[in-house]
């Protein structure tokens, strides 16, 4: 390779990662820290923090109750900022944060919810995102609720709301600056599904509410000047009377589908477009049980979806066509030494490991050590973490993070029980120059997960690749000789390249 023609390439990368948020540079570690507060009195909070090696778990007495919803957020380092039950918002030393009070404030809060005592009402009903373009400023999304007693006693979700927190406030520790602010007035919308992902500019976030009376999808975006609802998309059959409150809503890691579970309405699984918005492409698989609430959540490696039924763990594989065919029964709910436990609301976590709660207040996580792998192979233990003390019944909710750094979970693929020729090619895959001195261009007519093997056959190199960016192959670095090159698309078809290192 011509020293020239080096220092093109590498010029064409650091402008490609000059395209790039800032916000990139350091992994994402919002969710490091997870808050689990019984919601009696007095309190007990036990934290999970995921900066260690190890899990580190630890008991502390709080002073705000939380029973149901649950968020929080921690800094570029992974140390906790402040958290929110739905009705404070709480510095991470457990005190309350200046103007923090009385989010959510209203009659459901004052008469029906007890001055909010044990935190707000709801699953997968608040989030905290951060102003991508302002490191200090964080925003909470709320729902508030509404309710009557005559003629019969009725409760629907009012609006969507927001509170903004300034962390460049009292040395660091925070302050509300606006609370309660409406954004959209919607008395229609479901309790729950809650979640949000980055545009595709990785500035601002997307959300989706859904209708709970029929088939319309609300579309959020939240920009520098705050979340606005962006449009509305009519897709596939209305909801059920019950999908309210039911279940949980996912982006998936990769950032190209969205989906939510019920008993009544089944897996529905969507393509989306983080730049439209889109949804597309919607497919429906019934999955019946017997209890109402449930849990989803995606691998890490997006091939597959869990789906928690109370007393059963359900895995499906995305790859295949017909969805029906990739259901498996992972487990079934086993009574041992919590009798209150079951299997309920599912997030994944910073370790690349999914961890399930419980529809009671339980002192116990269970947890999919190995979502990546197929079947049993995942490895779900029941009641896998101790939690030191009881925790209410809500789960750590956070918007998808680290969607566009490649490898975050740095696990080996499982391309087990395809009814497919992964080695049937679909087009060629070229780099060139080949043989190459350290780095190549890769040219190819489709997007997939690049693999780069050792003469060994020792995986080097694991990454997604963008058929409609430019894409380079580095081996710098690297001993010379033969490497294979695998480019595998999303059904798990695949092209194979040899290439010399020189």
């Amino acid at each position: 390779m011509t020293l020239s023609f080096k220092i093109l390439l590498k010029y064409n990368i650091l402008v490609l990662l000059g395209l790039v948020h800032p916000s990139l540079v350091a992994q994402e570690k919002d969710d490091y820290v997870w808050l689990f507060i019984n919601g009696t009195s007095p309190g007990y909070a036990t934290t999970i923090d995921f900066g260690y090696d190890d899990l580190k778990i630890s008991l502390d007495t709080v002073k705000y109750q939380n029973s149901d919803v649950n968020a929080s957020v921690s800094d570029i380092n992974g140390k906790l900022l402040f958290y929110t039950n739905g009705c404070q918002v709480i510095q991470s030393d457990h005190q309350l944060m200046e103007n923090g009070d009385s989010l959510n404030y209203g009659k459901f809060y004052v008469e029906w919810w007890e001055n909010c005592t044990y935190g707000y009402n709801g699953f997968q009903d608040i989030l905290i995102l951060k102003d991508e373009m302002n490191e200090d400023i964080y925003y909470i999304i709320h729902k508030f609720i509404n309710y009557e007693t005559t003629p019969t006693l009725r409760f629907w979700m009012q609006d969507l709301r927001y509170t903004i927190v300034d962390m460049s406030y009292n040395g660091g520790r925070g302050k509300v600056i606006k609370k309660n602010q409406v954004f959209h007035e919607q008395h229609s919308l479901v309790f729950s599904y809650l979640t949000a992902i980055k545009h595709s500019d990785n500035r601002y976030w997307w959300m989706i509410q859904m209708n709970k009376t029929n088939n319309t999808y609300y579309k959020y975006l939240l920009k520098e000047d705050g979340p606005m609802l962006q449009d509305s998309q009519q897709i596939g059959p209305p909801a059920t009377r019950n999908t309210s409150a039911s279940g949980q809503a996912k982006f998936s890691p990769d950032g190209k589908m969205w989906a939510w579970y019920t008993k009544e309405n089944g897996l529905n699984l969507f393509n989306f477009d983080r730049t439209s918005g889109l949804l597309s492409n919607q497919r429906i698989l019934p999955i019946q049980h017997r209890r109402s609430f449930s849990g989803i959540e995606f691998s890490p490696n997006s091939r597959f979806v869990y789906i928690t039924m109370y007393d059963s763990l359900m895995q499906v594989d995305l790859w295949k066509e017909d969805l029906a065919q990739g259901v498996e029964l992972i487990d079934t709910f086993k009574y041992q030494q919590d009798p209150f436990a079951n299997f309920h609301l599912m997030t994944l976590a910073p370790d690349c490991k999914i961890y399930m709660g419980s529809t009671n207040g339980t002192r116990t996580l269970h947890r999919i050590n190995k979502p990546n792998k197929k079947g049993k192979e995942c490895d779900f233990v029941q009641y896998d973490i101790d939690l030191l003390y009881y925790k209410g019944i809500g789960m750590a909710n956070y918007p998808r993070l680290r969607v566009d750094y490649e490898d975050v979970c740095d696990s080996l693929e499982d391309y087990s029980g395809l009814d497919i020729d992964v080695s049937a090619p679909l087009s060629r895959i070229k780099v060139w120059p080949n043989p190459i001195t350290d780095i190549s261009i890769i040219d190819c007519s489709y997007s997939g997960h690049l693999k780069v093997y050792n003469n060994n056959g020792i995986e080097v190199i694991s990454k997604y690749i963008d058929h409609t960016l430019p894409n380079y192959l580095v081996l710098e670095g690297y001993p010379s000789g033969m490497f294979i090159v695998r480019l595998i698309d999303a059904k798990g078809h695949s092209s194979t390249i040899k290439v010399m290192k020189t």
